[in-house]
């Protein structure tokens, strides 16, 4: 979202600097917070929280703990997360 510089620019090298020799890895219990901070924060609707998910899912540099929940890399997230169905 870059709502803060400084901190937009540590995660935009970090993310630069991940491979799909040395993946990020993203925990469940993160996807969650992002969930909530996306919704409350920033007031993003179901399908932009969706998509913004589904993105993460499809990032070859990131391994998503457990993404065989909603059928691996490149599936649908919607339905995996069901705190989602109350966005």
């Amino acid at each position: 979202m870059q709502d803060d510089a400084k901190q937009a620019k540590l995660a935009s090298e970090l993310m630069e600097a991940l491979t799909v020799d040395e993946p990020g890895f993203i925990p469940v219990v993160a996807i969650i917070e992002l969930v909530w901070v996306l919704t409350s924060s920033f007031a993003l609707v179901r399908n932009q929280v969706v998509q913004a998910l589904e993105v993460l899912l499809q990032t070859k540099e990131v391994q998503v703990e457990n993404a065989e929940w909603c059928g691996g890399r490149g599936a649908s997230i919607a339905p995996a997360l069901p705190i989602l169905q109350t966005v």
